[in-house]
């Protein structure tokens, strides 16, 4: 019986990088870049244009998503750590579309 275990894909390799000897770039990083790239455009995208009074339904979504991670934390570990919402936060949501980029089929 012949068994094969693979890897992520290698997409490029680097050698005799300084400080870190032999970079490889692999399929798993390339998609790890662009859930962070989606991330930070969908959080400076929320984030632009807020206002105090007469607020935009962007701003209502970005609001509502913000108070019900400040209930799960507060629910769930007390005020006294409200600190860790931003934490609990790059958690949840890295790892929502983490979870949700295989659906979109890359490679």
């Amino acid at each position: 019986m012949e068994v094969e275990i693979n890897g992520a894909r290698i997409i490029a390799t680097f050698e005799n990088v300084p400080l870190f000897g032999t970079v490889q770039i692999t399929q798993t990083l390339i998609v790890s870049w662009l859930i962070l790239i989606i991330i930070s455009a969908l959080c400076i995208w929320l984030g632009s244009g807020l206002k105090v009074t007469g607020i935009s339904r962007k701003q209502a979504a970005a609001e509502t998503i913000y108070t019900s991670l400040v209930k799960f934390v507060r629910g769930n570990m007390g005020p006294e750590f409200d600190r860790y919402i931003p934490l609990v936060g790059a958690i949840f949501v890295t790892s929502v579309f983490s979870n949700l980029i295989s659906l979109v089929g890359i490679w």
